[in-house]
């Protein structure tokens, strides 16, 4: 089993395709970062693509789908909790599907070009929502506009998860507001 991995500052940070979800992989350079507007319903119909890996087997293999930035206009953000890995989970939802984002904890990010990205959302959040906690996802029922990395995970029981495990992951920007 793996397990998760503590960064110098004390910070645990996630091992199932970790690279991939906070762009450290060799394939981050192709990843388009100006987003494309998409709707959650969209997202969660992709295709799972086969180079996505069901397993642990092949950690840092980048699908092409992964190569691309969406954001979701207007969407309800459901409830939020803090993972064991650090990364903030973020459930999405339209009315009729959810879907999760995830934004990393910086300091799992390396050098990846979306760490600040990811250290403004944290305090963004932090600031409108107040401290995230670990357990129970906290309920909002706020409505967002949010940009992140197209992002497929495992199936295995999250809260929020859509049918094809398609996540927004790491998550670059967020805005509490409608028409953002």
């Amino acid at each position: 089993m793996l397990t998760a991995f503590a960064t110098p500052s004390g910070a645990r940070c996630g091992v199932e395709r970790q690279a991939v979800k906070t762009l450290q992989d060799a394939a981050s350079g192709r990843v388009k970062l100006i987003p494309t507007r998409s709707t959650i319903a969209r997202l969660a119909a992709l295709p799972r693509p086969d180079a996505v890996p069901a397993t642990r087997s092949l950690p840092d293999v980048r699908a092409l789908a992964e190569t691309h930035s969406y954001i979701l206009r207007n969407v309800v953000l459901k409830c939020w909790r803090l993972e064991p890995d650090g990364d903030y989970h973020i459930v999405l939802g339209d009315g009729a599907a959810s879907i999760i984002a995830e934004v990393p904890d910086p300091a799992c990010m390396g050098i990846s070009p979306a760490r600040n990205q990811a250290a403004a959302v944290r305090a963004r959040l932090i600031a409108q929502l107040g401290p995230a906690s670990a357990g129970r996802c906290a309920a909002v029922a706020q409505v967002v506009t949010v940009q992140g990395v197209l992002f497929f995970d495992a199936v295995h029981g999250q809260i929020g998860v859509a049918p094809n495990g398609v996540e927004l992951h790491p998550v670059t920007r967020i805005c509490f507001s409608r028409d953002c």
